[in-house]
């Protein structure tokens, strides 16, 4: 059986991840209060300042659906943006769950740049690819930075970076 260099490029997205990350005082009282809303432990808080604040809650995935549900009055009381993340242990499982709202049509790794893998979103519509974007590139600027600063991947030292297109 040949195994083409695309081949290859897929494989890399079943790579194991691990999130960690120490958690501030901030972050600490934001993991009280959402198992005080919820009375679900997150798996991990990360607050995101850099482009727009983003507050990522990391939920194990039988926990994701009942901790959805309580989104909107999160959204209310915090001032930052709110997302509730799955803990996925794959590197495309990981990305499909930044954005679970929006239906991605395909996945691609478009190859390396240097030291760059460059992973390509694709999207059926002009309005989903801006709604995964956000305002002024904040959304995916936010998720590459939370990718490479992180998220570990088992035997990958190569920095991330996630494209949106359309089809």
């Amino acid at each position: 059986m040949l195994i083409t260099d695309d081949k290859l490029r897929q494989v890399d997205l079943l790579k194991l991840v691990r999130i960690s990350k120490k958690i501030s005082n901030e972050e600490f009282k934001l993991m009280i209060y959402f198992f005080q809303k919820t009375k679900i432990v997150p798996v991990n808080v990360i607050l995101l300042k850099e482009y727009s604040p983003f507050i990522f809650f990391f939920v194990n995935k039988k926990d994701f659906n009942p901790a959805k549900q309580h989104i909107n009055r999160l959204r209310r009381d915090l001032p930052n943006k709110v997302l509730i993340i799955r803990v996925e242990r794959t590197l495309k499982d990981l990305i499909y769950s930044f954005f679970p709202d929006l239906t991605i049509s395909d996945l691609k790794i478009n190859g390396y740049d240097g030291d760059v893998l460059n992973i390509q979103l694709f999207f059926k519509s002009f309005k989903e690819r801006g709604i995964a974007i956000g305002r002024n590139g904040d959304y995916i600027k936010t998720v590459n930075l939370l990718l490479n600063d992180y998220v570990s991947i088992s035997n990958c030292t190569e920095t991330i970076n996630v494209e949106c297109k359309t089809e």
